[in-house]
């Protein structure tokens, strides 16, 4: 699960209800919950984003969960 607001101060707690709601009408359980903020364009300041690029790289999760795409964020498809 990766969750992202623009800024520290912003409530990450909405965010976290729907993806938990989604995982739990599939039964799925979150291998890991990783939380960051920051600009959406600024992908490489977010040591979070870069950590589940790591783990996406290393094929050790099988999807990643999101509320809304948005909140993914980054500046390229690259």
């Amino acid at each position: 699960v990766y969750i992202r607001t623009s800024k520290d101060e912003q409530d990450k707690r909405s965010q976290l209800e729907r993806v938990e709601r989604w995982l739990a009408e599939r039964k799925l359980k979150p291998v890991e919950t990783l939380q960051d903020s920051g600009a959406r364009d600024q992908s490489e300041r977010r040591p979070q984003f870069q950590r589940l690029l790591a783990l996406v790289a290393s094929r050790s999760v099988d999807a990643v969960v999101v509320s809304e795409r948005d909140r993914l964020g980054f500046k390229d498809a690259w």
